[in-house]
């Protein structure tokens, strides 16, 4: 994404979703900067189902920020009870391990 987006979620989510069109590759990863408007950036674009990773994390509390809206968003699209479980599963793991 264009540095100058990083501020400004609408603009950012309307270049990732064009580009996400116009790449059409499954495995393809749109970077979101780690900054406020990110984070509408992280729950619209993985809501869509268009991947992201998140750079510009400065903190564990803007990291924490990242997590819970990508986990947000992951649990409004989880389709099957089992997909959820095992996602959970690997969170718990993750979350057990920062305390």
């Amino acid at each position: 994404m264009h540095a100058d987006l990083a501020h400004d979620a609408a603009a950012t989510i309307a270049q990732a979703t064009a580009l996400w069109q116009r790449l059409s590759l499954p495995n393809v990863m749109i970077k979101v900067p780690g900054t406020p408007a990110g984070l509408e950036v992280v729950e619209a674009l993985t809501c869509e189902g268009i991947n992201v990773t998140v750079t510009l994390l400065f903190g564990t509390g803007r990291y924490e920020q990242v997590v819970d809206a990508y986990v947000r968003r992951l649990t409004a699209r989880a389709d099957a009870t089992s997909c959820w479980s095992a996602i959970e599963g690997k969170l718990s793991a993750v979350t057990a391990a920062r305390s």
